[in-house]
């Protein structure tokens, strides 16, 4: 466990060097507990309440909350007000997202609870990096940067109600890239798809005869010669899942293409995972 620890420390230390995280001052264990002095963060504002049409309501009525959590079971469901981030906003978080690709890492859990403000300088930063990968040689692949851009905005709009997601510059980033039209560096670059239009712009990657099913779509597009050239071809699919899935309400997303989703995320998490999912995943990773 130590050594999870550390590598999130080294990760953050690194992060933290490219202003786009808390500078990391000091980290130490005593009594088998992990302790990091770092630079004051101020975290989005969230709100708990009891079920998701009390979330809306109250998105109504509140102009700072950005995410609504409210307990469903044994764990937590969320709802993120993205239009309260203003275009400065997200465009900060979109280049601060790229300079971590450039530099090799995608952060692979950057929904909002892990994206918030330096205390001091008030400019945007990203934390809590458990779950980030370091992707060796990414940056010499332009492609392989841009559909870790596009996974990295779908995990931004996956809490996002249906009638915000094309509104933001996430979104227009993402899909932009679907098309090929963003420039690197440039948020307001690219054709936008309209959310629409998105399910039959992904469903071109596929042959007339492929049934629609979850799985005939994974299994055609990872034997597609589209990933060949892709040193990371995992995101690539995964970027594709998300375009499935960000048209639907989030209780009618299918399991197959969530579960594709946080494999992507979380390699490890093997447990809880369709196995015929699994075994499509292993083909690439």
């Amino acid at each position: 466990m130590e050594d999870i620890w550390f590598d999130e420390v080294c990760k953050a230390q690194d992060l933290g060097e490219l202003k786009i995280a808390p500078t990391i001052h000091r980290h130490f264990i005593c009594n088998k507990l992990g302790f990091i002095v770092m630079d004051r963060l101020t975290p989005m504002k969230s709100m708990i309440v009891t079920n998701k049409k009390n979330a809306i309501l109250q998105m109504n009525k509140n102009k700072d909350v950005i995410r609504y959590k409210w307990k469903n079971g044994n764990v937590y469901d969320f709802m993120d007000n993205i239009s309260l981030l203003s275009q400065d906003t997200q465009i900060k978080f979109i280049q601060l997202l790229e300079t971590m690709i450039e530099n090799g890492y995608i952060h692979m859990d950057n929904h909002i609870d892990n994206l918030g403000y330096d205390s001091t300088t008030k400019q945007p930063i990203a934390y809590d990096f458990g779950f980030t990968q370091y992707r060796e040689d990414m940056e010499d692949s332009k492609d392989d940067m841009e559909w870790a851009l596009c996974f990295t905005m779908f995990q931004i709009l996956e809490h996002c109600p249906l009638n915000q997601i094309e509104k933001t510059l996430f979104y227009r980033v993402a899909t932009s890239i679907i098309n090929k039209t963003y420039k690197w560096g440039d948020a307001k670059s690219g054709k936008v798809i309209p959310l629409s239009v998105l399910p039959k712009v992904i469903d071109k990657t596929e042959k007339k005869e492929e049934k629609k099913e979850p799985i005939d779509f994974l299994k055609f597009i990872t034997d597609s010669k589209k990933i060949k050239h892709l040193k990371y071809p995992d995101v690539f699919v995964g970027s594709l899942c998300y375009a499935k899935i960000i048209t639907q309400e989030k209780d009618d997303r299918d399991d197959s293409y969530l579960d594709f989703i946080y494999l992507v995320r979380n390699p490890n998490n093997l447990k809880d995972a369709d196995k015929a999912v699994i075994q499509i995943f292993k083909k690439l990773y």
